[in-house]
């Protein structure tokens, strides 16, 4: 190729993978090869993260931010006795 690299992102959809069997030796992957040059984001939409107990959690955002890897996660809902939210046919009718 002549020229310069083109910049690009890597998107890496993850629910249940383990952060050491499946993650870590992919992520790890990923950045050799992006040493051959260009400009290269990792994003990782883990949705698993909600499924974590809270010392994983921390460990997987700590390695997330360790090595500058964008993610996104809906954190759990930890708090049990709160008021669930109606669904859209429950609520009262709308003016619209």
């Amino acid at each position: 190729m002549k020229g310069p690299l083109p910049d690009f992102t890597i998107l890496l959809p993850v629910y249940k993978e383990s952060l050491e069997g499946v993650l870590l030796p992919t992520i790890r992957s990923l950045q050799e090869a992006i040493k051959t040059g260009g400009s290269v984001s990792i994003l990782v939409c883990d949705d698993g993260m909600q499924l974590l107990d809270e010392r994983d959690f921390a460990t997987r955002k700590a390695f997330y931010e360790a090595n500058a890897i964008a993610y996104v996660a809906e954190e759990a809902q930890r708090v049990r006795d709160a008021t669930p939210i109606s669904p859209y046919w429950a609520q009262p009718e709308r003016p619209y």
